[in-house]
């Protein structure tokens, strides 16, 4: 397998970069292209990475996939499916839109903007730091990992730039979509993008997902079975932001991806896999990812589809 993941990267190194890195972010723009790494892990908590799969990176929109498990788990899907619901939307991420209801309207889905910055706002936690920690322990669990840290200049980064997201933020309360005030709730979604993990990280909480909410390492349920089958259908539909059909038509896997470079995905019983390669294509996806995300499941014989 270690060699299977060298011959992919060295596959991918040798494609020549198109895309850019996340310029609309000061602090992710001047990261370095040609970084890239790659990491697996099964449903019985084998791995193996190669390249840069160690480096850390802050995760970005992949915290909306955690966000949602995490408030599916707190609150349950009737509950949210008030506010969140699971359609495309046919917009981009950033998109204000809405969809409309008969009596109401609701977010289409929790990885467009609109319908994450609700997902944070539902966060348990009677204060910030209540809200904040939640997160980071449930990420921690989700992940494997003893310890996460948060990068705070990317972090002050945002919070100066997401003119976008504070509008976004406004039209939402007018609506009648988020309760709390929202520089607070904007203040965690923009903590919660900053937080630090490796592609191996990724690939850990990629097979806590093919496993159905159930740790590889230790056999421990982390998450309950039927939530899986909502953020399922919420990465299929908008996982890779307007790539996410072509996406599942050249892999076949489920991922989510992030604007730090960072891709999760995974194929159900089989395995999770993490990648990292801050050079992004017009969509906001790793090119790096998505070539060796390509790679690795015709090799493996990875899709669902």
């Amino acid at each position: 397998m270690k060699k299977l993941l060298n011959d992919i990267i060295y596959k991918v190194d040798k494609e020549a970069l198109k895309g850019k890195t996340a310029a609309y972010i000061p602090e992710l723009k001047e990261k370095n292209k040609k970084d890239f790494g790659l990491a697996i892990m099964d449903v019985e908590g084998r791995e193996e990475g190669s390249g840069m799969y160690l480096k850390e990176f802050t995760i970005q929109s992949i915290s909306k996939s955690i966000v949602y498990l995490y408030i599916l788990e707190s609150l349950g899907y009737e509950k949210i499916k008030e506010l969140i619901d699971l359609e495309p939307s046919g917009e981009a991420f950033n998109s204000f839109k809405l969809k409309k209801m008969e009596d109401r309207f609701v977010a289409y889905n929790p990885m467009v903007n609109t319908g994450a910055i609700i997902a944070t706002s539902l966060v348990p936690g009677s204060s910030l730091d209540e809200k904040y920690n939640g997160i980071i322990d449930f990420t921690k669990k989700l992940l494997g990992k003893q310890n996460i840290k948060i990068d705070y200049k990317v972090y002050i980064s945002e919070k100066k730039t997401g003119v976008n997201n504070y509008k976004i933020g406004k039209m939402l309360k007018e609506k009648n979509l988020i309760k709390d005030d929202i520089k607070d709730v904007l203040d965690l979604y923009f903590k919660q993008c900053s937080l630090l993990v490796s592609g191996r990280d990724l690939a850990f909480f990629g097979a806590v997902l093919a496993n159905n909410g159930v740790n590889p390492k230790t056999n421990v349920r982390l998450v309950r079975e039927e939530n899986i089958k909502y953020l399922k259908v919420a990465m299929l539909f908008s996982g890779l932001y307007d790539y996410s059909g072509n996406f599942l038509l050249k892999t076949g896997l489920i991922a989510k991806s992030g604007v730090g470079g960072g891709i999760v995905a995974f194929s159900p019983s089989k395995m999770g896999i993490g990648s990292f390669g801050p050079s992004l294509d017009i969509y906001g996806n790793s090119e790096k990812g998505i070539s060796a995300l390509e790679k690795l499941s015709k090799s493996l014989n990875l899709s669902i589809i």
